[in-house]
């Protein structure tokens, strides 16, 4: 399969700026225990500790996880790569 965005939808989504600020306190919280989120922080500020926590997750795709309970792996091919030609 190849590896278009069109193909393979994200089973943990990262934050971004559509989230309400209710949402961010949420994901921040689950993600990092530790963190002191009052929900008193501004938008931007929830953004940017979202932001520093995504880096250290790993992205899942929905179609992996289907094939991994089967006993299946994806392979990934390059982007818009149809078909392999026999030479």
């Amino acid at each position: 399969m190849d590896n278009a965005s069109y193909h393979s939808r994200v089973l943990n989504k990262t934050p971004n700026s559509s989230w309400n600020k209710a949402d961010l306190v949420v994901w921040i919280k689950e993600q990092n225990p530790n963190t002191t989120v009052t929900g008193n922080e501004s938008k931007a500020e929830l953004l940017h500790l979202a932001k520093s926590a995504a880096q250290n997750i790993k992205t899942l795709y929905v179609v992996d996880e289907m094939a991994l309970q089967h006993g299946r792996e994806v392979l990934r091919l390059l982007l818009y790569h149809c078909h392999f030609r026999s030479s």
